[in-house]
């Protein structure tokens, strides 16, 4: 979406899953419409739960979840707060004056396509509630100048109608509000009513016996036709891409990286250890200790290779210093678990 209200709304509450802690709920929102739909007998609870189910199988090759409140309880998490604090006073003091502080945050959610389509959702105590949307609508306004959305409600159904007709949000139930590029209005309203499949029990159903979606935050796509050409030769038989991040302890990954044969990625896989044996060579330069090199490994099982790493809080402190010790060089993507179940 190129308005961007749903990117505004994720501006006012994915600063909760990036770099930040709970800060002090504000009162909450007075019982309105919205409320009233999810109660009212005539009307039923909302139809889907979750936001991984609010993704619909249509266009869909990509997704990613933060479960927010899972970071929140990790290690990791006061240095998340202390990036926010810094860098985003502004987002929590909106998110504390409209009763959605970081502690009432729960999950965030992408969903996109191999071209401009996205669906983004957020769940959140109290999101939905129709003074709640209002208040950040207001808050929006005010940073940016343009209204986010206008917001409608009838009897059963309360929506988000974004200016130049780009996007459109709908309250799912009291405390989730998904938006949804143009071109995937349709089938995100079919999945808010429980209609259709959601992509993960269709062409993203590997994902849920190859990726740990129980941990702090996921990530599963399916390659467009044509991308694996681009890689090296041990990598051209890759479809498709999962990653699993746990933040409880430290931050630790699992990468699986399905391929269309064994011999595919028994094949990847090979190379794979050998460029992480160089890779493990130069932790010592970086400062680490030989454990994180003990973390890292690469293992072909089946179709499937998985890809394994952790770093320990120490071990991010250190990095972290490097980094803004103006080394000229930047650590790359920080690693994770040496066994996480799932993947």
């Amino acid at each position: 979406m190129k308005t961007m209200a749903g990117c505004a709304l994720g501006f006012v509450l994915s600063g909760g899953c990036a770099p930040g802690d709970a800060l002090t709920p504000a009162p909450a929102p007075a019982r309105s419409e919205a409320s009233a739909y999810v109660v009212a007998p005539a009307c039923g609870p909302a139809k889907v739960g979750s936001l991984r189910e609010l993704l619909p199988d249509d266009k869909i090759i990509g997704a990613l979840e933060v479960d927010v409140a899972h970071l929140q309880r990790g290690k990791l998490f006061p240095e998340v707060e202390r990036v926010l604090a810094a860098e985003g006073a502004e987002v929590l003091d909106a998110m504390n004056a409209c009763g959605v502080p970081l502690a009432k945050v729960e999950g965030l959610m992408v969903g996109f396509s191999d071209h401009d389509d996205v669906v983004f959702g957020v769940r959140a105590k109290g999101l939905g509630e129709p003074a709640t949307l209002d208040c950040l609508a207001t808050k929006i306004e005010k940073a940016t100048g343009k209204a986010p959305w206008k917001r409608v409600s009838s009897a059963c159904e309360t929506t988000l109608e974004v200016p130049d007709d780009d996007a459109k949000g709908f309250v799912v139930g009291r405390d989730m509000v998904v938006f949804a590029s143009k071109s995937l209005e349709g089938a995100v309203a079919r999945r808010v009513e429980g209609k259709d499949r959601s992509a993960l029990h269709g062409r993203l159903g590997w994902a849920r016996s190859e990726v740990e979606l129980g941990s702090t935050a996921w990530m599963a796509a399916n390659l467009p036709a044509g991308a694996a050409a681009g890689l090296s030769p041990e990598l051209a038989g890759l479809a498709h891409v999962g990653v699993s991040i746990d933040a409880t302890r430290g931050l630790g990954l699992q990468m699986g990286a399905g391929f269309g044969s064994s011999s595919e990625a028994k094949a990847a896989a090979k190379s794979l250890e050998s460029q992480l044996d160089q890779a493990k060579a130069m932790l010592p330069l970086l400062g680490l200790p030989a454990s994180v090199a003990d973390a890292l490994s690469v293992e072909a099982k089946g179709k499937l290779v998985r890809i394994g790493a952790f770093l320990s809080l120490s071990d991010l402190e250190k990095l972290r210093k490097l980094a803004e010790g103006g080394s000229g060089s930047s650590p790359g993507a920080a690693p994770p678990p040496k066994r996480r179940p799932g993947m």
